[in-house]
Order: structure tokens, then sequence, then C-alpha cells
């Protein structure tokens, strides 16, 4: 699906939503004085939707590489060891980070991140990893 088809969907979500919420502070309140008092909880409801939705995501791409036979195997990132990359991941809220690549075994890519001083160690599932790229120095 294309970007601008994604934002739009969204942008209808958004809407859709937004409806839904005057009309539920409606019916609390029918003269509609209260709607800001509610507002927060529908927020953090709707939070909480999207964060299903990217769960279902997930779900469906991991089931797509079951289905496919597309296995995540860690030879397919030997390569990658000892150099620096950016990994895009599909957890939730989808992330990416830039890191030298450790090791590679199982199901588990080691990397760590940050500037000498102050390095931080993750350890990554590779069923989440979308994509991974070289970077130059």
């Amino acid at each position: 699906m294309r970007l601008s088809t994604k934002i739009l969907l969204w942008f209808l979500a958004l809407a859709f939503a937004i409806v839904v919420l005057a009309a539920a502070a409606n019916l609390i309140s029918p003269d509609g004085s209260n709607f800001y008092i509610y507002n927060p909880i529908f927020i953090v409801f709707f939070v909480i939707i999207l964060g299903a939705i990217s769960s279902a995501q997930v779900f469906r791409l991991q089931r797509r590489r079951r289905r496919r036979g597309i296995q995540p195997s860690c030879e397919a990132l030997q390569p990658f060891v000892g150099k620096r990359c950016k990994i895009t991941n599909s957890g939730a809220g989808g992330f990416s980070m830039t890191g030298v690549v450790e090791s590679a075994q199982g199901k588990w890519l080691a990397m760590r991140t940050g500037k000498p001083g102050r390095q931080k160690f993750h350890m990554l599932n590779t069923d989440y990893i979308m994509r991974i790229r070289e970077k130059k120095k």
C-alpha cells in the first residue's frame, strides 16, 4: 500500500475517532459541557487502540512470513557482524537504530549503540527486523 493511501486512511480513522468521541461525550453529558473533562480519557483509549492495531500488523507480518516459508535466519545477518548498520524494527511503534552488530545467533541479534563513553547493548529478535543496511562512517 502506498504511503499516501496510508496517510489518507489514518486521517479518515482520526476524523472518525473524533466524531465517535464527540458523540460519546454527548451521550455522557447531553449539554456537551463535560467534553473537555472526558477528552483525556478518550485520547488514552485511542492510543491503546493504535497500539493494538500496530501489534496486529506485526502479527500479520509474521504469519505472512510463516506461510511463505520465509524464516529469518542469522546466516543472512552474518555479513553484517562487526559493521555499523541501521536496523529498522517492526515492533510496537516501528523504530530504527544505528550501531555496531556484535553477533547474530539463533533468533537474536546483539547490537551496541551510542558513543564510546555511553554505549548501550541491545538484543533484537530477528522476527521483528524488517530491514538492515550497512552505514558508511
